[in-house]
């Protein structure tokens, strides 16, 4: 009997060790050659994926060739000017002020010094960067589903799922944080379903997991929640205290902690000046809404419902892998929920996984049900991706989306004189985000919009009892605004729309506040405005000689 179970568990793709004395599978990826030798190497020829890997393969070229004809994110855009800021000496914290912490700037170093070494422009660098995250997150994926048994039709399906998910399915939030945490923790979540039934991993491959899953997590703090659900799910399973020493787990927290040790030597100013002054204004951009609950219920909660149903009925014993993806979806969505916000970022990662865990399970299912679980998944997949078609859509060459923007990267060209700043007066990062890039300009500012404004009209206009609180955050404002008129920016572009961000439909002028200061009144003498290049903009440029 055991002879017979150790023949399937090395066709299936595992090799042994004697851990303790005790016999147990151990999977490898960086071994598969030296593990499928001899008779068993025609069985693993069969199994790779051969010309069916053109299917995913397509789907990752065509949607970044479509996504890259379009404007990259507000904020991602952001994140690799202020990555150049630091890379030009400036300290993150002063030189970039920012709520969020450092390692999305310090990571997006690579496609900036990739793209001043060849001389490209900085967003197909990024692209390009997020390109092979993705085909990493993919490869190390499908290589887990193989060692633990899975064959090439159903690692296809979920390559499929996947690449679009990273792809096209992230759209307008092509290489957000929570794009590629989602991509860096995936391995590490199939590889925890491993553990769950069972099953032990090289200790190598475990601790390049488990990197690469710390940096991901350690993007957001509220994203430690994912890994709390799934690390508690394997141990009340397996009832091992000891997995918490495995190789993942090992990995994930030298990168935690060497990620919280250079916080400390290069990020001291964002720790102890920016974050305590920007914790008592960042309330103010939360915008919870009846709207986006019912989104989540239809992208969310019912397919959610479909995978535990499928859990529940799957004839495939063990099922760790889907289930700790749908743990991991839960762990986001609730990370979502924290932040109080609903970006379609911040929502992403719960889509995306709860999508692929419903994929995984297909798998388990008996013939009958598994059409219907299929097809209740395609109709899942349209709601998903009905949205990103449609941006996708609107935001090519000559439509509506790209040609609002293209016009504002014109319009700062023609009155911005190469080396001179501008600037923007927005609760948005739009419009100083994404055109500095595209404009090739200097941004007057620190930071990407202003930050304490919307704390300053929601406390105005509230009736709140708490003048200590708006005391501070007008002088905060007023000072950073100071700071950035001083460096006498040849543009300024003023949000004035009926609808603005975090502050809704108040009807609050900018400029009034800043008026209310005489040291911006005098700065602000030298502006005359011009005719806007858009609706909902007032521009401003600053007259000769002054």
């Amino acid at each position: 009997m055991l002879l017979q179970e150790l023949r399937f568990a090395r066709a299936a793709g595992f090799c042994f060790r004697k851990p303790q004395g005790q016999l147990a599978p151990t999977i490898g990826l960086g071994k598969q050659t030296k593990m499928f030798r001899g008779g068993d190497s025609e069985n693993q020829a069969a199994d790779r994926l051969g010309w069916l890997v053109l299917l995913p393969t397509l789907a990752v070229m065509i949607s970044v060739a479509l996504l890259s004809r379009t404007f990259l994110n507000h904020d991602v855009v952001w994140v690799l000017y202020g990555s150049g800021v630091l890379l030009d000496g400036g300290w993150f914290g002063r030189d970039v002020v920012e709520s969020n912490p450092p390692l999305i700037f310090w990571m997006s170093h690579f496609p900036n010094i990739v793209a001043r070494i060849l001389g490209i422009p900085v967003e197909h660098a990024f692209r390009i960067f997020i390109t092979v995250i993705a085909a990493l997150s993919l490869i190390s994926s499908d290589r887990l589903l193989r060692l633990a048994g899975h064959d090439r039709v159903w690692r296809v399906i979920f390559m499929l799922v996947c690449a679009t998910l990273f792809t096209l399915g992230a759209y307008r939030d092509f290489g957000q944080r929570e794009h590629i945490t989602v991509m860096l923790s995936l391995p590490y979540i199939l590889a925890a379903g491993i553990r769950f039934d069972g099953l032990n991993l090289d200790r190598r491959t475990a601790v390049l997991i488990g990197l690469s899953a710390g940096l991901g997590i350690a993007l957001k703090p509220y994203f430690v929640l994912v890994p709390l659900l799934v690390e508690a799910a394997l141990i009340l399973h397996q009832r091992r205290l000891a997995l918490l020493w495995r190789g993942e787990a090992v990995g994930a927290a030298i990168a935690i902690v060497a990620y919280s040790l250079a916080i400390l030597i290069w990020a001291r100013a964002w720790l102890f000046e920016a974050v305590p002054a920007i914790s008592k204004a960042y309330w103010a951009f939360e915008q919870p809404s009846l709207a986006y609950m019912q989104k989540i219920a239809v992208l969310f909660f019912f397919p959610l419902l479909m995978g535990v149903v499928a859990l529940v009925i799957s004839r495939k014993r063990p099922t760790g892998m889907p289930l700790q993806i749908l743990l991991a979806s839960v762990g986001f969505l609730i990370a979502a929920v924290i932040q109080a916000k609903y970006y379609s970022y911040h929502l992403y990662p719960a889509y995306t996984l709860v999508i692929i865990a419903n994929a995984l399970l297909l798998r388990g299912l008996d013939y009958p049900i598994r059409i219907g679980h299929a097809f209740l998944l395609v109709l899942v997949g349209v709601a998903s991706l009905t949205t990103p078609v449609l941006w996708l859509m609107a935001s090519q060459p000559g439509q509506p989306l790209y040609a609002r923007t293209a016009k504002v990267v014109d319009f700062v060209q023609e009155k911005v004189p190469p080396g001179e700043p501008y600037l923007a007066i927005s609760t948005h990062p739009y419009p100083g985000f994404p055109i500095t890039i595209y404009a090739d300009r200097y941004w007057s500012s620190t930071s990407n919009s202003r930050i304490f404004l919307p704390a300053v009209i929601k406390l105005r206009e509230s009736g709140l009892n708490a003048p200590k609180l708006l005391a501070f955050v007008e002088r905060a404002e007023r000072a950073a605004m100071a700071r950035d008129i001083a460096k006498k920016p040849a543009l300024v572009l003023v949000d004035v729309a009926k609808v603005r961000h975090a502050i809704g439909a108040r009807n609050f002028d900018h400029l009034e506040f800043y008026r209310e200061n005489e040291a911006f009144n005098k700065a602000w003498r030298n502006y005359e405005q011009v005719p806007s290049p858009v609706p909902n903009l007032d521009a401003y440029v600053r007259r000769e000689g002054r």
